[in-house]
């Protein structure tokens, strides 16, 4: 297995392989009123790929710095600031309004070969594979290690 940092990364605009954390970015709307955050995406460090180009709100930056130690305390402050700066947890920390984008590119970033097995997911899903699966399962390394061996020719 190789480490989240190996995968390669398919555009969510294009389709096409992103070939390096550096030639693709990830993207998302932060509405400046409400403050919440949607729409969370990859796409290649090209203008036409990215959905939001000409939108108020369009937060985005490289793979690469997602990929760092530093990457992974942003995401996480996305979910919660933190007892620092919030110990009373009074100003609503999360604003993360479209849950399921953002974990999946939280998957999609730390999860060795998600990105690989994600692809097989609707043949995995035809061929009852998940069938007894709960909550976990589908992403643990066993279940993506077992995806990518059986569709991944």
């Amino acid at each position: 297995m190789t480490s989240p940092h190996d995968n390669y990364f398919r555009c969510d605009s294009c389709g096409d392989t992103i070939p390096s954390p550096d030639d693709g970015m990830i993207e998302w709307i932060s509405d400046p009123v409400s403050y919440k955050e949607y729409d969370f995406r990859i796409i290649h460090n090209k203008q036409q790929c990215s959905k939001h180009k000409h939108t108020l709100g369009l937060c985005d930056n490289y793979i690469s710095l997602f990929l760092s130690h530093n990457g992974l305390a942003y995401l996480l402050s996305k979910l919660d600031v933190g007892s620092i700066l919030a110990p009373s947890h009074q100003y609503g920390t999360c604003h993360i309004e479209d849950m399921r984008s953002f974990t999946e590119i939280f998957r999609r970033l730390t999860l060795p070969n998600y990105e690989i097995s994600r692809q097989y997911h609707q043949k995995a899903i035809n061929d009852g594979l998940f069938i007894e699966a709960n909550e976990v399962t589908p992403y643990t390394s066993v279940m993506i290690s077992k995806i990518i061996e059986k569709y991944h020719t």
